[in-house]
């Protein structure tokens, strides 16, 4: 042993400690030693080496004392400190002349860690001394079909909370990669977590997902990707070995016979489905199912889906939506070339595995489907007689998801009814959908205005707004015609002086909805009762004799089964809202604040109504 290093140091110690033996009279917190393993490090150049071990105080007072390693042939005593209510290491060495630590196997090298704490107990913790590791590296082999797949890349991605950050990336030349050293905590811990995601280029465009697999990374086992970080599986390195996260992806293909060229898209369903709403609405097919790969199909219906994440020990399950180019997903299908109307028909709306008719895929697999056959068709009629205004003819069809809230589900189709009431839907394929009719959540449509422009409200920055008005004779109408409101002739009616397109609903029913399961009836009759609702009334003032024309007054509900109804102000200020269904309501005007004027007034904010009474707010008044 070297005595011109050590000595110097011992008696630095021995002073300490007698200081520290006459303090008492405060009271000390109480140490507890929370680790029983212990990496050395490399030798300094005294030949002695730090090991660190963790330790936590409780208490109110900061612990303070000596520790030392039991069983060496000289006994040193080293100081320690650590806040009260943290946790910290303390610092000792093994000390040189001793048996070597650093060429010790795997079992370690047992001791004991005896600790003085000043004002406390001795006390003596078992101790296991083993060779530091300072990192191990992740690493795993590519596999599956290189046909239409380049320029293959995995990278590492660190993650804490929501927070994400691609820290590295390495080509794939071959079939294996090695993203390189991962450190690990200070006694060999285990490291931190890490995420590892594979992109390659496919047809021009780069995609990427998250691999998934075994969790301890000893077998190299892949269950597949996720389309998000968080799908993805932790990589967290460990003192023993290298992570090895093997990567398989595959192919499907196959044939959709009678449609010539379609966009042709394979989804996957999550892992685990998200619950919150706004995560549900997300997805790429919301409410169901991701994207991972799309391509159009040959103008025989030919595809091939490249670059799908597979699996050597659980299957990926996927299912493939079809539509015309540039079409949102017309159709889905199943392994067995059975067809559905939407990703979450395909799950029976249970999402329960097992209970669906999805694609399991290990290698490369052929879907082939008939997609010009089997469509149905659906004809909604109204009941009843009785003058209804335009937007009370609006007829949607939704796809129904379970949990999903009616106004919120994915719109498949819409069309305005026929003078005599009916609208027809076509190419439908099994599954349920909403019927709605005369619930629109909000419409716009060009309207008479006595102002024959806005100008005087939208300059400057807000110039671009001037498009919502249209001077004297140039009514440009077919905006309007589309939203079902008849022409009234390119000149205003007497009284007013020009045309503002405005969001607002004219309406006097309260709308009708129905859930319809579509399965194998070539033909589906629907009848919707759109009856008259009730009427909200009253007036808006201003202050100070400002105009109170034409401001939009709404009243509306978030339940997801309402729906909003809207009017503008007469000359006068007043106003009749119509067509509202029983229930409570907001009440909120100038909601487009297209004059510039703002949204805070005085009067009732909310009113209850029932179908087919009428009800008055009174006045409502602007101070602005």
């Amino acid at each position: 042993m070297n005595r011109r290093t050590v000595l110097p140091i011992v008696v630095a110690l021995v002073a300490g400690f007698l200081v520290a033996g006459q303090q008492t009279a405060y009271a000390a917190g109480t140490l507890r030693v929370t680790a029983s393993t212990a990496a050395v490090q490399a030798p300094n150049g005294a030949g002695n080496h730090k090991v660190l071990v963790k330790a936590t105080c409780s208490g109110s007072t900061t612990c303070r004392g000596y520790a030392t390693i039991a069983g060496q042939r000289t006994f040193y005593k080293w100081p320690y400190s650590i806040a009260a209510g943290r946790t910290g290491y303390l610092t000792v060495y093994w000390l040189s002349g001793q048996d070597d630590p650093t060429g010790v196997g795997g079992d370690g090298m047992e001791k004991s860690l005896r600790v003085y704490q000043t004002g406390g107990p001795i006390n003596d913790y078992p101790l296991t001394l083993e060779k530091r590791v300072t990192s191990h590296d992740v690493v795993g082999s590519i596999q599956g079909p290189t046909s239409g797949v380049s320029d293959v890349r995995v990278s590492l991605w660190r993650y804490a909370g929501l927070t994400s950050e691609r820290i590295r990336t390495v080509d794939v030349t071959g079939s294996s990669y090695n993203l390189g050293a991962v450190a690990l905590g200070i006694n060999n811990e285990n490291s931190a977590p890490y995420k590892v995601s594979v992109s390659a280029v496919v047809e021009g465009v780069r995609r990427e997902w998250f691999w998934r697999g075994d969790s301890t990374g000893n077998t190299g086992d892949s269950a597949g990707g996720g389309k998000t970080l968080g799908e993805g599986t932790s990589v967290v390195v460990r003192k023993y070995a290298d992570f090895q996260a093997d990567i398989i992806h595959t192919t499907i293909s196959g044939t959709l016979s009678g449609a010539g060229e379609r966009e042709v898209r394979a989804f996957a369903t999550p892992r685990v489905r998200p619950t919150a709403a706004s995560d549900l609405r997300g997805m790429d097919e919301p409410g169901c199912a991701n994207l991972f790969a799309e391509t159009t199909s040959s103008s025989s219906g030919s595809y091939a889906l490249r670059f799908l994440p597979s699996a050597s020990v659980s299957y990926p399950r996927y299912t493939i939506g079809y539509s015309g180019k540039g079409e949102s997903a017309a159709g889905f299908i199943s392994g067995s070339g059975k067809q559905y109307s939407s990703c979450s028909a395909v799950l029976q709306y249970t999402y329960a595995d097992g209970d669906d008719d999805l694609i399991d895929v290990t290698s490369t697999t052929t879907v082939n489907a008939n997609v010009g056959v089997g469509e149905r068709r659906m004809q909604v009629r109204k009941s009843g007689s009785g003058s209804l205004a335009a937007q009370d003819t609006y007829t949607s069809l939704r796809h129904y998801v379970p949990g999903t809230k009616i106004l919120d589900a994915p719109l498949v189709t819409e069309a305005h009814a026929s003078s005599a009431g009916y609208v027809g839907f076509t190419g439908l394929r099994p599954g349920k959908y909403w019927v709605e009719r005369g619930r629109r959540t909000g419409c716009s449509a060009w309207y008479p205005s006595v102002y024959s422009n806005n100008y005087a409200y939208h300059q400057g920055d807000r110039a671009s707004e001037r498009w919502k008005t249209v001077a004297g004779a140039k009514y440009e109408y077919w905006t309007s015609v589309l939203n079902g409101f008849p022409k009234e002739g390119r000149t205003p009616p007497k009284g007013y002086k020009g045309w503002m397109y405005r969001d607002a609903c004219r309406t006097v029913g309260t709308g009708d909805y129905e859930l319809v399961n579509v399965m194998n009836d070539d033909a589906l009759d629907v009848t919707m009762r759109n009856t008259k609702g009730a009427t909200i009334s009253g007036r808006v003032t201003r202050s100070g004799g400002r105009t109170n024309k034409e401001m939009l007054v709404s009243v509306y509900s978030t339940g997801g089964i309402l729906v909003m109804r809207s009017a503008y102000t007469s000359s006068s200020g007043s106003f009749v809202i119509r067509g509202l269904a029983s229930g409570n309501y907001r009440v909120a005007v100038n909601l487009d604040s297209w004059r510039g004027i703002g949204r805070t007034f005085s009067g009732p904010k909310t009113k209850r109504v029932t179908a087919g009474k009428s009800y008055s707010v009174g006045t409502l008044n602007f101070s602005g």
